[in-house]
């Protein structure tokens, strides 16, 4: 949990991640935020891949590229040189359309330079943390899981 996040945001987390969790059938486990990751995913008690959850209010194809803390990269980079299990980004968009990519090996993103920049919420800038390194990932990067219900908002 983010000082900001509001029980809206905690609703439509959970609801994510059981929709991830029905679409993977993998269980969807919340990590405590101590770990920079939102979630791990498990089959048969095992560690499978982890997962970042992300909601953004715009339409998949306003903006060709998605942007990610830097910090958030680099500790699923991290976890996946020390676990070999991959990280995946889940982005929502404002119509539910739910769309993954794998942070952990995609070539474009490993050691690119021109997919960083300073950034973050810079329109509705709350306080000086919002505005960070972040990497851009391309949209092409990444691949349709489903539209969820968004009426159901808790799981």
């Amino acid at each position: 949990m983010t000082m900001w996040e509001s029980e809206d945001d905690r609703g439509r987390e959970r609801a994510a991640f059981g929709y991830i969790q029905e679409k993977t059938g993998a269980e969807i486990v919340k990590l405590p935020k101590t770990y920079t990751v939102d979630f791990a995913a498990q089959r048969d008690g095992k560690v499978v891949s982890f997962g970042e959850y992300k909601y953004r209010n715009m339409v998949w194809g306003d903006y060709k590229t998605i942007v990610l803390s830097l910090k958030k990269f680099l500790a699923a980079t991290s976890l996946y040189h020390t676990t070999m299990y991959r990280t995946y980004l889940y982005i929502e968009d404002k119509n539910s359309d739910i769309r993954f990519a794998d942070i952990t090996t995609t070539p474009s993103l490993t050691g690119a330079p021109h997919t960083v920049s300073i950034g973050g919420r810079t329109k509705l800038t709350r306080d000086f943390n919002d505005i960070e390194p972040v990497c851009h990932i391309h949209i092409n990067h990444f691949s349709k899981l489903g539209v969820r219900n968004a009426t159901d908002t808790d799981q």
